[in-house]
């Protein structure tokens, strides 16, 4: 287990700081990329869990609207309106309809999707998006490395029964990880633009959600 995640951190890492680093259409293809990822795993998992057919039109559709936040913006109202619609449509013609499939895969496109398009406004924040875009990678990073540590460590209670491997020994340790990397990094490199107060705040709200 060690083995692929030292070799994913030594073949991704680099790829990832490169695409952070280009900004603008780059980094807006590789985030589009990754949605579309996250998005064609959910649609497998939404159909193992329904027993029926994967809804495969969620992954190019989550790739378009990241994009769409890159290159066209005031766009995304109308893709949207227009993924529901058709979202509607294509339940309307199916033998088995089924609203709560309809609700699943459009949470699926905004839940994964839309909150990963959040990430090229963030690069694109002047002066200091390309900071802050490398604070947060590398705060989810931390954050889920010490996890993992602590949780091998010392953990001995189960976080929920979505992800068995979790115990709040982990989540506690990545907590603690997450909040001391983003106080020094803001303090190293963001001193003047973020307070302490900042940084705690970063790294604590970092480490709740990136668990």
């Amino acid at each position: 287990m060690i083995l692929p995640r030292l070799l994913t951190a030594v073949v991704g890492i680099p790829v990832v700081l490169c695409m952070i680093h280009l900004g603008r259409l780059p980094f807006a293809f590789f985030v589009a990329g990754a949605a579309a990822l996250a998005l064609y795993e959910y649609a497998l998992v939404i159909a193992w869990a329904r027993r029926e057919k994967p809804a495969l039109w969620t992954a190019p559709a989550g790739f378009l609207l990241v994009l769409l936040q890159q290159i066209a913006p005031d766009q995304l109202p109308l893709f949207l309106s227009a993924s529901m619609g058709l979202c509607a449509a294509r339940e309307i013609f199916r033998s088995a309809q089924s609203a709560e499939r309809m609700a699943l895969e459009f949470f699926g496109l905004i839940f994964i999707a839309w909150n990963l398009s959040y990430l090229i406004l963030l690069r694109d924040l002047a002066p200091h998006g390309r900071t802050l875009t490398y604070l947060l990678f590398a705060l989810i990073w931390v954050n889920d490395s010490a996890a993992q540590g602590c949780g091998k460590l010392f953990g001995n209670h189960p976080l929920t029964p979505l992800s068995p491997k979790k115990t709040w020994e982990g989540a506690a340790g990545g907590l603690a990880a997450c909040v001391a990397a983003s106080v020094v990094f803001c303090g190293v490199f963001l001193k003047e633009t973020l307070s302490p107060a900042d940084a705690l705040a970063i790294g604590l709200l970092t480490g709740v959600f990136g668990q």
